[in-house]
């Protein structure tokens, strides 16, 4: 048999480059296995990495399910699958229906598969799988409510639940170099196939054990609690579970099992999937896990968040981000707020672009991390809206919407918007639905004036009343602008749930532009007087292309229930609430909202 070409599909960026280095004919794809068309010939090896844990609930497998059938038929070859085998990688506790459904699969084409649960992972450098990614999370989670409650951990600690066994958990850490090697050792030997084999290190460590070394290598303190012994969890530590919703897979599929080498059945999937436990006996010790903890969060540390205009020197010098101009329109007395120019910037990789739909009255700095993970696998493309001293309307929003696409020349694309941006994109649906792939809508503001207005958040309440007022005696905005100072949403009585709803600091010119003077907030408060009186759920029922509900469960802005109802007037749409997330949800969780945009404009 001539040698294997190696298809590495999946998200575990470590694991991929790991696995590639020791195949020299491997091919790297991201996202689910590719056409047909873009298979390599011959003889072919499937990695399939992460497939279960990094895709959202809403991922139709089936779909998964068929390219993998594509892949590995290839009618056009001959009688027969090809000389294939398929690998499936995932952490241990995600997937046993998803991986039992391929398994299935396999076994129906005649292809030898094997699949491999892997255990904690340990390096001594920040990574996307494992301990590593684990440490990520926590640095970047405690970095944001320390940025929002400066010295909110000084006197207290982060305090986790573990799920399954609890507090008594262990884990049996292992190295990627060191998983990577055994899992490449078994996939060379026949008699594997057909079996789960779970990989882990000799050495089991305690999971409160493992927190508090967590806790020592750098602040905050870190414990965990088990049940019914500690008050239950505020705000900040609901947030933080559910970052590290991977990791408590894992560990709740772990549980308490001590026992060494063996054969088990599988009781999480089907039963009938042998499952065998692979000992790593050079695994890390207590001493070298603590030592590589240390390691990573040093490394972590050296490398802070850029601020927003290095990201956005970064991205251009990345991805070709480049600022453009559209040509200036005539002017016309009717709509005063068209004739442009307009300033854009657009680039990334891809054919149909993305489209970044801003809030009224802001500019593009919320954005930036996000655009910065999308770019590489996503064409974007986004402006500054038109300016609230010419009070546009949303037909106005619209028509630059238009000139913009005119301008870069684009003719179909998929519409993302967040706050007042989703009633944006619904008009220009409603005009032109033919250039509109997919809507996705962040934390989008349905609200209509006089119609539900008790879904309103207090500080919608408000805003609707203060510009209201604005508008109809514009000699009162000078006095009414202190009641817009940032953060002003987010306050409540419990210091954990105020830090979590409160604004980044670094957004604070953005949060302020509206209420910048006098004049500026006249502007805005006559630019919402229009935009509360335009109904965007009127068209919804006639909207045919999938549409995304992504909304911030604790966001104190615009209203999640409105949100959520909305959702229900349109045919095609899907609800998904990020617990814990507030308004500016694209830029505090952007790797998040990154993969579920990436993930749902691929399925649809």
């Amino acid at each position: 048999m001539s040698p294997l070409t190696v298809l590495i599909t999946g998200s575990g960026t470590a694991l991929a480059e790991q696995l590639a280095a020791r195949h020299p004919t491997a091919v790297r794809y991201a996202g689910p296995p590719p056409g047909p068309d873009a298979a390599p010939p011959g003889p072919l090896r499937i990695w399939l990495l992460d497939f279960a844990d990094t895709t959202p609930p809403w991922y139709d497998h089936a779909q998964l399910t068929d390219r993998l059938a594509k892949l590995l038929d290839r009618p056009a070859e001959g009688a027969g699958p090809p000389d294939a085998e398929v690998n499936l990688v995932a952490p241990v506790g995600g997937g046993h229906a998803d991986r039992d459904e391929l398994a299935g699969l396999c076994e129906r084409l005649g292809v030898p598969w094997r699949g491999f649960g892997l255990h904690l992972t340990v390096d001594d450098r920040p990574g996307d799988v494992g301990l590593p990614r684990l440490l990520a999370e926590l640095d970047d989670f405690t970095a944001g409510i320390e940025a929002r409650a400066p010295g909110y951990f000084r006197y207290r600690t982060l305090r986790w639940r573990p799920p399954g066994a609890g507090t008594a958990a262990v884990v049996r850490p292992l190295t990627t170099a060191q998983a990577v090697g055994r899992m490449a050792q078994l996939a060379d030997l026949p008699h594997t196939a057909g079996r789960y084999h779970v990989i882990e290190g000799a050495h089991q460590v305690g999971i409160s054990e493992l927190f508090r070394w967590i806790g020592e290598a750098r602040r905050p303190p870190l414990a965990t609690v088990a049940d019914g012994r500690e008050p239950g969890p505020d705000a900040v530590d609901r947030q933080f579970a559910d970052r590290i919703r991977p990791f408590e897979r894992f560990l709740a599929a772990n549980g308490t099992r001590t026992d060494g080498a063996g054969t088990k059945t599988d009781g999480a999937g089907t039963n009938r999937i042998e499952t065998v436990t692979e000992v790593v006996a050079e695994a890390p010790g207590p001493d070298a896990l603590r030592a590589g903890i240390q390691a990573v969060r040093a490394a972590l540390a050296a490398t802070p968040e850029p601020a927003p205009h290095a990201v956005w020197a970064r991205t251009e010098q990345r991805t070709a981000w480049a600022a453009q101009t559209t040509p200036a329109a005539p002017a016309d007395p009717a709509t005063p707020a068209t004739g442009g120019p307009f300033d854009y910037r657009v680039g990334g990789a891809g054919t149909v672009p993305l489209v970044l739909l801003d809030a009224f009255g802001h500019g593009l700095g919320s954005w930036t991390r996000l655009v910065h993970r999308l770019l590489p696998d996503h064409r974007v493309l986004t402006w500054v809206p038109g300016g609230h001293a010419r009070t546009p309307t949303v037909a106005a929003h619209a028509d630059d919407l238009a000139a913009v696409l005119d301008a870069a020349g684009v003719q179909a694309c998929h519409l993302v918007g967040w706050c007042t941006g989703p009633k944006v994109a619904m008009e220009f649906h409603r005009r032109s639905p033919e250039r509109v792939r997919s809507l996705i809508f962040v934390n989008g503001s349905f609200r209509l004036a006089g119609r539900h207005e008790e879904s309103d958040t207090a500080y919608e309440r408000n805003l609707a009343f203060v510009t209201g007022t604005v508008a109809a005696r514009p000699e009162t905005a000078a006095r009414s602008l202190r009641l817009f100072a940032p953060g002003a949403a987010e306050q409540t009585r419990d210091p954990a749930e105020t830090a979590v709803r409160a604004i980044d600091p670094a957004l604070a010119d953005e949060v302020r532009r509206p209420f910048a003077d006098a004049a500026a907030l006249l502007g805005y408060a006559r630019q919402l007087a229009e935009f509360w009186s335009y109904d965007a759920l009127a068209a919804a029922a006639h909207v045919r292309v999938p549409v995304l509900f992504l909304g911030g469960e604790l966001d104190a802005i615009v209203s999640p229930s409105r949100f959520r109802a909305a959702a229900a007037h349109f045919p095609t749409a899907r609800h998904h609430e990020v617990r814990g997330a507030g308004h500016y949800l694209h830029h505090d969780r952007p790797d998040l909202v990154g993969a579920i945009i990436g993930d749902f404009v691929r399925t649809g």
